[in-house]
């Protein structure tokens, strides 16, 4: 019995279930999630287990791994929580409200990696690292499914440079919708694609290597920063303009 089946069995997933039923309803989908060994019907790909859904929330956790305290944890880990404590289930409660976020934007980082290998002057050729185009991946909302597979943390470090536009009670300092799709193109047209194909170039294959580079975390968390900045800039001088067109009428 693996840590997961025991974790469930104690009921401690309890309040992610309830959480995505609530989900299901809204979005009106079915969520396909592993929570124990051998659960009858339930996807053996990765990205379906419970612990890539926590791995996903760890992601936007801004207060507790921020870069810029002085905690030690700079960046989320993409390991596995074996366990649930009781504050580890209060800490992960107060970030359910952003889970459907984050599978957002794994699940349109899957779909811009299939825009990348199926473009036809490709021919075939991926030379993007660590992506597989002869099998399969399922991502836990059963409306996305791709014909490659890619490792597990792929989405990991651009969920997590998410978590910069979060305030400390983890509400969005910018409405998410406003600059999500805009700003995924430009880390992965600037940064996350570069760098997967560069890790190609180098032979380097290992997925869980390439998607834990702290290198790369540190690149898109930076960014990540500078993009919140200008965004911020610009408002500031459209509400200037704005105030200075009310002062000339």
């Amino acid at each position: 019995m693996d840590a997961r089946s025991k974790v469930n069995a104690r009921g401690d997933y309890k309040f992610l279930k309830q959480f995505l039923a609530q989900l299901e309803r809204e979005q009106k989908t079915k969520f396909r999630i592993a929570y124990y060994q051998n659960q009858s019907g339930a996807p053996k790909s990765p990205q379906c287990n419970v612990n890539h859904l926590i791995k996903l929330m760890n992601c936007l956790d801004r207060n507790k791994y921020n870069p810029d305290s002085k905690s030690r944890t700079k960046h989320p880990p993409v390991s596995n929580t074996p366990s649930l404590s009781e504050t580890e289930r209060q800490r992960l409660s107060k970030l359910l409200p952003l889970l459907s976020k984050g599978l957002w934007i794994e699940q349109r980082l899957f779909q811009v990696i299939e825009e990348h290998i199926t473009k036809p002057k490709r021919k075939g050729v991926v030379d993007l690292a660590s992506i597989d185009p002869r099998k399969n991946t399922l991502l836990p909302d059963s409306r996305y499914s791709f014909g490659f597979s890619a490792p597990a943390d792929i989405a990991m470090p651009i969920v997590a440079a998410y978590r910069v536009f979060l305030d400390e009670q983890y509400n969005w300092i910018i409405p998410f919708d406003d600059f999500a799709e805009d700003f995924l193109q430009h880390l992965w047209n600037n940064y996350y694609r570069k760098y997967l194909v560069s890790e190609k170039l180098a032979g380097n294959t290992v997925g869980s290597k390439i998607c834990r580079n702290p290198v790369i975390w540190d690149n898109l968390y930076v960014s990540a920063q500078s993009y919140l900045n200008q965004q911020l800039l610009k408002m500031v001088s459209s509400s200037t303009k704005r105030e200075e067109l009310k002062l000339v009428n």
